[in-house]
């Protein structure tokens, strides 16, 4: 299929169109993205586009989690991608909109964090370590690091992670955490610097049932602080259904 039919945009909860307040939040409209493609035909080599993204309009809101579904090969990650300002803006169509202001790719940048599907962690650390690192690199050195350590023991309480504080990330040759916990590893590196946005990639990829809404639990808990947060998922229970607040699905 060459195109994908517009987004719907639903209640997690209820399963029913939810309406779209202009002017806040993070807002999307007639977002197309489309690559050329090369075909053989009769014969002869011809260049045909082919539409990844086509026309999708909708909203995510403050304090809520905005869950993008679809069939593998729909678009989502794309279609994450696009929003999140990893796309060429020459080769997208439509705009993007923070609290009804054009967004620019190097604002995005600044007031957003993007979870990649493949958790990218240091084994030998341990989860504290971890998130110092990433206090270091990404907080300013007007704070102290005291205040940092004080941050980090917050998202070590938030993220659930107090028992595994001094556990080594670890990999194949090392024991270290759970998947479940290796994910919220993850998540806690791109929140310590607190964005506005958060954006995440099919969080629950590869996690048990038990594992995977322990993660969308601590997901909900981020965007209930205030934060938009945006996701990809992939046939999610009914458990976890009902912790979003709104789906948009890709057809």
């Amino acid at each position: 299929m060459d195109s994908h039919k517009p987004g719907t945009t639903t209640n997690g909860n209820q399963l029913r169109p939810q309406k779209s307040i202009p002017g806040y939040g993070l807002e999307f409209t007639n977002l197309s993205y489309s690559i050329i493609k090369k075909l053989k035909k009769d014969g002869v080599w011809i260049n045909k586009e082919a539409y990844l993204l086509h026309d999708i309009s909708g909203q995510a809101v403050k304090g809520e989690i905005m869950a993008i579904m679809g069939p593998s090969g729909a678009g989502k990650s794309t279609f994450l991608d696009a929003l999140a300002g990893r796309i060429a803006k020459g080769s997208l169509q439509g705009s993007v909109r923070i609290d009804g202001k054009p967004v620019t790719t190097s604002y995005m940048k600044m007031v957003s964090s993007y979870v990649m599907q493949d958790d990218q962690l240091f084994p030998m650390l341990t989860v504290f370590e971890t998130f110092m690192f990433a206090a270091e690199v990404r907080l300013p050195p007007s704070i102290s690091r005291d205040e940092k350590k004080k941050r980090v023991h917050e998202l070590l309480d938030k993220l659930g992670l107090q028992s595994a504080t001094h556990t080594y990330i670890g990999d194949e040759g090392r024991r270290g955490v759970s998947g479940g916990e290796r994910r919220r590893v993850s998540i806690g590196i791109e929140i310590i610097h607190k964005p506005s946005l958060l954006f995440l990639d099919e969080p629950t990829s590869g996690l048990d049932s038990t594992s995977a809404y322990s993660v969308v639990e601590k997901i909900k808990d981020i965007a209930q602080g205030g934060s938009i947060v945006l996701m990809t998922i992939h046939q999610p229970s009914f458990r976890i259904q009902m912790l979003l607040d709104k789906i948009t699905v890709l057809a």
